[in-house]
């Protein structure tokens, strides 16, 4: 019996389903696509052949209309990746490190080490990045402000929360936790006091709602 080849292409389509288009058609494996904030690029991870790495995967964007194919970061396995507010840079996490790699395919500058990185999120003025890292068994969140270079990472609170989101202006995170039962939890970290506000007992995947410091959840019951 013959191998059945499956391909990973990359298609975009209209809001309403309609309108599919194929990007990529080969047979590499193109993974993880996600659109620029103007919808101009889309970057994805993918393992097509290049010379001088180690690394199976690396970090490709083309345009919307299928030009333009590029290979933007192959300094690190991208495991996750998010696009800056701006659409000027890209947070990658791969390879034990976080780095930010310009979209334009200039500098990549490592902004993170140690491993154990996960949820990496921008924050709305582009200035600052949240992530989870857990070391030596411990989980914990962080901030860090990738506008001045050689800046450390700041620690929040110690508590075992995961990054999910930033309120508009900037000045709280919404991160996801467990509660007494061991379901989802959403809370707040206010910067201005340092301290967390339990939102509920129960409910995940939350989001702020644009236009203020309102959030919305999808509970579990």
């Amino acid at each position: 019996m013959s191998a059945v080849l499956v391909q990973e292409d990359v298609f975009v389509m209209r809001s309403d389903g309609s309108g599919l288009r194929r990007l990529t058609n080969d047979a590499y494996r193109d993974r993880l696509a996600q659109w620029s904030p103007d919808g101009t690029r889309i970057a994805f991870r993918s393992d097509r052949p290049r010379t001088g790495t180690s690394f199976l995967y690396a970090l490709w964007t083309i345009a919307a209309d299928g030009t333009g194919l590029r290979l933007l970061f192959d300094g690190a396995e991208p495991s996750a990746f998010r696009w800056s507010p701006d659409g000027s840079a890209i947070v990658v996490q791969g390879s034990g490190t976080l780095t930010l790699v310009a979209a334009d395919g200039g500098d990549a500058r490592v902004v993170a080490g140690g491993g154990g990185f996960s949820n990496p999120v921008w924050s709305p003025d582009g200035t600052r990045i949240t992530y989870r890292q857990v070391e030596a068994g411990e989980q914990r969140a962080y901030v860090l402000d990738v506008s001045r270079p050689g800046s450390e990472p700041e620690a929040l609170p110690a508590r075992n929360l995961v990054p999910q989101d930033w309120s508009q202006d900037g000045s709280a995170l919404l991160l996801s936790g467990f509660g007494p039962t061991g379901a989802p939890m959403p809370v707040v970290y206010d910067f201005a006091t340092r301290t967390y506000e339990d939102l509920s007992a129960t409910g995940g995947g939350a989001r702020w709602l644009s236009g203020g410091r309102s959030r919305a959840r999808s509970a579990s019951r």
